[in-house]
Formats: C-alpha cells, sequence, structure tokens
C-alpha cells in the first residue's frame, strides 16, 4: 500500500498536502481491502475446496487457514456479506480515486479486471504471475 504514496512523492517532487494524504490513505486502504475481497469472491470455489481439504488443523498444508484470509471460504461471512463487503469498499476507493484524480478510477477498475483475469488463470497457466505483477 506504500507505492502509491512513493508514487506520489516521485510525481510531485514532495509531500502533497495533508488532505491529500489522509484522502490517499483512506483511498488506498478501501482500493487494497476491495481487490482483495474480489479475490475472496472470485475464488470462493477453489477456497472453499482447499479448505474442505485441511485436515488436523493450520498446520494441515493450507497456509491461509493460519490467519482469516479468506473469510467466505471459510464460512466467516457469506457470500452475500461478502458480495457487499466488496462493492462497499470499491464505493469508497472509487470515490477518493475520482476526487483524486479522474483517471485514477480508471486505474483502480483495471487493477480490478487484472485481479479476476489472475484468479480465473489459477488452473490454467502459471503464467498468471506476469498479471500479478501488474496488479
Amino acid at each position: 500500500m506504500a507505492t502509491p504514496l512513493l508514487c506520489a512523492l516521485l510525481w510531485l517532487g514532495g509531500l502533497p498536502s495533508v488532505g491529500v494524504i489522509v484522502l490517499g490513505l483512506v483511498t488506498v486502504f478501501a482500493g487494497y481491502t476491495a481487490v482483495y475481497a474480489l479475490n475472496d469472491i472470485i475464488d470462493y470455489p477453489v477456497d472453499r475446496e482447499e479448505v474442505r481439504h485441511e485436515k488436523g488443523g493450520p498446520a494441515g498444508g493450507y497456509l491461509d487457514a493460519v490467519l482469516v484470509h479468506h473469510p467466505i471460504a471459510q464460512g466467516l461471512l457469506s457470500f452475500r456479506s461478502g458480495v457487499i463487503w466488496a462493492v462497499s469498499w470499491g464505493c469508497i476507493a472509487m470515490a477518493g480515486a475520482w476526487l483524486l484524480n479522474p483517471v485514477c478510477v480508471l486505474i483502480f477498475l483495471s487493477g480490478c479486471i487484472l485481479e479476476a483475469a489472475y484468479c480465473l488463470l489459477l488452473k490454467i497457466s502459471y503464467l498468471r504471475v506476469l498479471i500479478s505483477g501488474v496488479v
């Protein structure tokens, strides 16, 4: 999440105003959380299957079972609540991105599309790491 701040520093040649910093931090947190939630929604079937196969607790092999990385797959959030969670954070991220610069909305939406492609390529190709790098 520090990347957008570093980009702003490099682009502006110094610190932006406190208001822009606060708006930027809220926006980047919301955007990161929205994309994280999008990943949970798209990967739900795969993650759920991994959680089901988990035997003997987190040490059994599925690292995400150690922490709550996939709350929908672990049954901590219903699928519907997960969608509401993702859309809510996405709306906050889009509003903040628009206030910062409308081009940021396109960057955010591109990140969402690339994240969806990344998730959908999970069982198809290892080339998905290239998409992850772009995101």
